[in-house]
């Protein structure tokens, strides 16, 4: 049974290299904006006077450019944060299924799995600027044996941590659906 949400937090080196692809940093960055300056952009174009219809049609086009960047800019942050912590919550034995671990917006990517007998095993790092351009995000792990680990097959690590992902992911996109819906 999944437990609630822990808050999220990345890494020093995934939050540096998302920082400097200048896609901000969780929760208070969204792309080039913090929350407070996309409402305060939001509230300026919303009051602006427009005399002409090219001018109403700009404002509209700002507005949505705004709200679409914020959305999935916001989304990939919540999926990055949430996806290193899946990782970190996986058990390590030989470092196999935490290494397994793969966020992409790659669809060939969809068939990686690590070596059964490789000499060390590494966790995949995310690819900020690769997902804000994806159509879909994919997060997968393909080893065998995955989902005896989520059910409690290692005493290293509770059951659920695959659940617990999807319970936060789920929360914390509500939340950003909020934010931008309350945005006048």
């Amino acid at each position: 049974m999944a437990k609630n949400p822990q808050p999220m937090q990345l890494n020093r080196e995934v939050r540096s290299n998302i920082v400097r692809q200048n896609m901000g940093t969780p929760r208070s960055r969204m792309g080039r904006f913090t929350m407070s300056e996309f409402k305060r952009r939001m509230r300026v174009l919303n009051e602006k006077q427009c005399t002409t219809a090219a001018q109403v049609q700009a404002v509209l086009r700002e507005m949505v450019n705004l709200s679409e960047r914020a959305t999935r800019d916001g989304i990939v942050m919540i999926l990055i944060e949430a996806f290193q912590q899946l990782q970190h919550g996986t058990p390590v034995d030989t470092g196999r299924a935490q290494a397994a671990w793969l966020i992409t917006g790659n669809d060939g990517a969809l068939g990686f799995v690590p070596g059964k007998k490789e000499a060390s095993y590494a966790p995949q790092a995310p690819n900020p600027s690769e997902l804000a351009q994806a159509s879909v995000i994919y997060v997968l792990n393909n080893v065998e044996y995955i989902l005896a680990l989520n059910a409690g097959w290692s005493k290293k690590q509770p059951a659920g941590f695959i659940d617990d992902f999807l319970l936060r992911v789920k929360t914390e996109l509500k939340t950003l659906a909020q934010e931008i819906s309350a945005v006048q």
